[in-house]
């Protein structure tokens, strides 16, 4: 009885074929995209850049799974400057936003707008000083979950335990605890005061 034998060329060629439908579905998914960005952080405080000392596994793990750009000059000293001008593709100047301040206007072009215009969902979290409140399609961002949104919606999840939590009667006189949804207690200072007597 004689082996089958298969030529490279034929064991390529078939591998080849049945790849095609993962290629073709793979390049037709848009890419995504992540900006980080952090107030006060050098980039070279990064386990990622060579640094034995600090520890930052997950921001590590981002840098090898994707694009990291490592040699970069910030346009502005100021925070607000800065991140319009990292949005627009702008100097701060062109951008119209130089001090702290100043709201970016919103007719100028965005790296949101563009990547909305080409059929990208964008989104926007934490700190960005956009200085007005921030509201779904504020300069092209789908979501939008700025510091001030963040806070209204923290509040009102604390704010209701809050309440409740002081409503409960407490048998030594101190504020019951809050319990956050994560399970861990956070005390106000006075009652962690009252507790320690």
């Amino acid at each position: 009885m004689q082996t089958p034998s298969i030529t490279r060329r034929a064991l390529l060629g078939s591998t080849a074929a049945a790849a095609m439908p993962r290629v073709a579905s793979s390049r037709d998914r848009k890419p995504n995209f992540l900006f980080i960005l952090a107030d006060d952080h050098a980039g070279y405080v990064l386990g990622a850049d060579g640094n034995p000392r600090a520890r930052t596994p997950n921001l590590d793990r981002l840098a090898s799974e994707g694009g990291r750009f490592a040699s970069n000059y910030c346009n502005s000293p100021v925070c607000t400057p800065s991140r319009q001008s990292i949005l627009t593709g702008q100097l701060p100047h062109s951008a119209g936003v130089t001090v702290l301040q100043t709201p970016l206007d919103t007719a100028k072009p965005t790296l949101a707008k563009a990547l909305r215009g080409q059929g990208f969902a964008t989104a926007v979290i934490g700190k960005m000083h956009f200085n007005r409140p921030g509201v779904p399609g504020l300069h092209g961002f789908d979501e939008v979950i700025t510091e001030d949104v963040a806070q209204k919606r923290w509040l009102a999840e604390v704010g209701l335990r809050q309440n409740s939590a002081r409503s409960a009667p407490s048998p030594s006189g101190a504020r019951s605890a809050i319990r956050p949804a994560s399970g861990s207690t956070l005390r106000s200072s006075r009652s962690r005061a009252a507790m320690s007597r």
